[in-house]
């Protein structure tokens, strides 16, 4: 993983958190891919910053490219974990893809799955 510091790696599942949020209430599939990117990352629960809300100032601050694109891509595999992405969601994940500056997530083009399989394996590397 060495273009993802443990400081991205608490950032990026942290804001996770803050994402699974926005619906007020955690889905059981949220929580589910929550679980395995805290196993996957190696990094403590009680380490995640699960009061923030806005993660623009900590996500410009990553270490890399390559932590900026799994940050976005954490965000928009929560987003669609529920099956829905509300339009709120929507305009998180763009604004922050713009302001990151490290490219768009189509979110109709991939599924739950392939989101979610891509953003383990950054982690687990």
């Amino acid at each position: 993983m060495s273009e993802i510091t443990h400081s991205d790696l608490l950032t990026i599942v942290s804001a996770a958190f803050a994402m699974a949020r926005q619906d007020a209430e955690i889905q059981a599939s949220e929580q589910d891919f929550l679980k395995r990117m805290i196993g996957t990352s190696g990094i403590s629960q009680n380490d995640i910053d699960l009061k923030k809300k806005d993660f623009h100032d900590a996500a410009s601050g990553l270490s890399s490219k390559k932590a900026k694109q799994v940050f976005l891509l954490s965000l928009a595999a929560v987003a669609k974990a529920d099956g829905t992405i509300d339009p709120g969601e929507k305009k998180f994940i763009y604004d922050m893809a713009r302001d990151l500056g490290v490219g768009i997530v189509d979110l109709d083009k991939h599924t739950k799955e392939t989101l979610e399989k891509i953003v383990l394996d950054h982690l687990h590397e």
